[in-house]
């Protein structure tokens, strides 16, 4: 099998060529049930050297692009191309070729590779290329380091092909980091290239380049969405349907890498790094799998694998992490882990549904294709975790996101850790469903005839009316008053009420609001003592919070012992820590870095009584 290195054209157009799930890390787009991935490559240091190590190198034109249907049904995309000039390898000129890319069709479904070398009829081309079978050819790295011929002032010149942008580059030695690709002069390239194989010159890229900047050739680029986030799939995105409550099972293979004996490890880390970063995304580590692919004109991400999931894992909602490219799809590593490292997709339907007002397509199987050597490559290093972060955020639909908007883990040049940036896009893509109140504080004190509520909300949606409850002696709740709501607003409001009945000792109230459509939701307890001293009053800020602490304001009469205690809303109890507050006003801290996002319950106990308070961890 090959190595794992970078994501290797050869193997990766092999990939999608079988199934474009398995295509090097490249984003594919499915139609009927979409498939997206992204794709990953060590690219070489410069041009020169990607010539020496490519094997054949030619200057041609493409005469057609056309569909062929082959005897497994899977219908491949290829365009015939005819060689004008030849710098390296047998092919010769005027003779034609064809060049497979990762597109494919297979029944209802259709997959296309962000980042997939996807030429156009009439244009010429300088390609580095690998013989995937006899006279069909695929690009070494995909688009990355093909050239578009155009003219410049009278001048042909070769410009870096715009698809090339979609592929993450994962640097191995950040010390020394490849040129950047650039506008070249045509005849003094390949003049340079052939003095370079004749040994008189070694690479320099001043002899060629020229000062225009790729950005000013009008290459056909994709429409990106607005922003510096991207997404693979297009409009409407494709999105895990109710992942924000419903986990998205990932497996690995049971065998691991041979290489990396703690791949389960990285695997398990990089779902924590996910789950614990975005907002709305739910990833579970389901272990194993044991999904061993024929390799008989299929991959390790094609049909077989679809199959096999709905057969074995019951259906749709299935992520699958294979190591070792066990059909051998991707192109091998050139010396030092050097080609396509790994890819990552997703299949999606073309059914849709709303959410949160929006319309998506639903995600249905996960994939995530590591090269055989990657162990060996990056075992023990910190990439490693971080190259699977990436790949699984791209089964997300999550494609890359420029440099010169920020470092973050979904550049398309490894190696970055996740950052705002990711969150952003992925926060977008993937929101907590909007909670129809956004309850600030929900607090009450004791006077010495009354109790006095308040509840403060930043924010309401669809609002009708809150519903106040207190808890009388037999143990049930009991509406003691109720209130409208204003409907529709972002504007901070306060509500209040005096309960002039206050029950002797513990009055425990629940805060509920209704929406227009009559759907419930509880916002808060609080349970207020009732006497003449005020016991203690609490509120938490700001809430929702993003920081990983969670702050405290605290008005106490007297200096006393509290015990702070978070639960689930299932009533599990998370932490559980005690201190010792002065009378007056003060503050405490919480530490909550260890909650993952969601919504939940503090509960306040001293000796004068109890208050509950419902926070949000974004």
């Amino acid at each position: 099998m090959s190595s794992l290195a970078a994501c290797s054209f050869r193997h990766a157009l092999k990939l999608v060529y079988v199934k474009r799930s398995t295509a090097l890390c490249a984003i594919i787009i499915l139609i009927t049930l979409g498939k997206i991935q992204a794709s990953t490559i060590i690219p070489y240091q410069n041009l020169g050297e990607m010539m020496l190590g490519t094997e054949t190198v030619v200057l041609a034109r493409v005469s057609q692009n056309y569909e062929l249907t082959l005897d497994n049904q899977i219908t491949r995309f290829r365009s015939s191309l005819e060689v004008i000039e030849s710098i390296k390898g047998r092919l010769l000129p005027g003779e034609e070729f064809d060049v497979q890319n990762f597109h494919l069709r297979t029944g209802d479904l259709e997959r296309v590779v962000p980042g997939d070398l996807n030429l156009r009829e009439g244009h010429t081309y300088l390609l580095f290329l690998q013989e995937h079978e006899p006279n069909v050819w695929q690009a070494t790295m995909l688009s990355y380091g093909a050239l578009e011929q155009h003219e410049r002032q009278g001048e042909l010149v070769l410009v870096p092909f715009d698809m090339g942008r979609e592929i993450h580059l994962h640097i191995a030695n950040s010390h020394n980091p490849p040129e950047r690709l650039g506008v070249y002069y045509q005849g003094a390239l390949i003049r340079h290239f052939r003095d370079i194989l004749r040994g008189t010159r070694v690479w320099n890229r001043d002899l060629v380049l020229s000062p225009d900047h790729p950005g000013d050739f009008e290459l056909g680029f994709r429409s990106d969405p607005p922003g510096f986030c991207t997404y693979i799939s297009g409009t409407p995105f494709a999105r895990w349907q109710d992942i924000e409550v419903t986990d998205v099972p990932v497996r690995y293979f049971q065998g691991g890498d041979s290489e990396c004996a703690n791949a389960a490890a990285i695997v398990d880390n990089a779902i924590g790094v996910i789950n614990s970063n975005y907002l709305g995304v739910n990833l579970s580590n389901a272990g194993t799998h044991n999904f061993v692919p024929s390799c008989i004109g299929q991959g390790a991400v094609d049909n077989e694998f679809t199959t096999w999931v709905e057969n074995n894992l019951g259906g749709l909602r299935n992520t699958l992490v294979q190591f070792e490219d066990p059909c051998d799809e991707i192109a091998g590593l050139d010396g030092g882990c050097i080609g396509t490292l790994a890819i990552g997709g997703l299949y999606w339907s073309s059914a849709e549904y709303e959410y949160e007002g929006e319309t998506y397509r639903i995600a249905a199987y996960g994939f995530v294709l590591i090269n055989d050597g990657a162990g060996n490559c990056f075992c023990g290093s910190e990439d490693y975790e971080i190259l699977m972060t990436h790949e699984l955020t791209h089964t997300l639909n999550m494609n890359h996101i420029a440099e010169s908007e920020g470092d973050a883990n979904m550049n398309p040049t490894c190696c970055d850790n996740v950052s705002n940036l990711d969150i952003q896009c992925l926060d977008f893509l993937y929101p907590l469903p909007a909670l129809p109140v956004e309850l600030t504080s929900f607090t009450g004190q004791a006077k010495q005839e009354t109790i006095d509520l308040e509840w403060v909300v930043g924010a309401e949606l669809d609002n009708d009316y809150y519903l106040l409850e207190r808890q009388s002696s037999s143990g049930r709740f009991q509406e003691i008053y109720r209130t409208s709501g204003v409907g529709n607003t972002t504007t901070e409001r306060k509500y209040e009420f005096v309960d002039r009945n206050p029950l002797a000792g513990d009055n425990l109230y629940r805060l509920s609001q209704f929406d227009l459509d009559g759907t419930q939701s509880e916002l808060g307890l609080i349970n207020i003592r009732f006497e003449k001293e005020e016991p203690l009053l609490a509120e938490v800020f700001p809430n929702p919070l993003e920081a990983e602490e969670l702050n405290i304001r605290i008005y106490s009469e007297a200096a006393k012992e509290l015990t702070f205690s978070i639960y689930s809303l299932n009533g599990q109890l998370l932490d559980h820590q005690q201190a010792w507050v002065a009378s007056g006003y003060g503050s405490n801290q919480i530490d909550v870095s260890k909650l993952s996002s969601g919504v939940y319950m503090l509960q306040i106990a001293h000796q004068d009584g109890l208050q509950t308070m419902r926070f949000m961890k974004r």
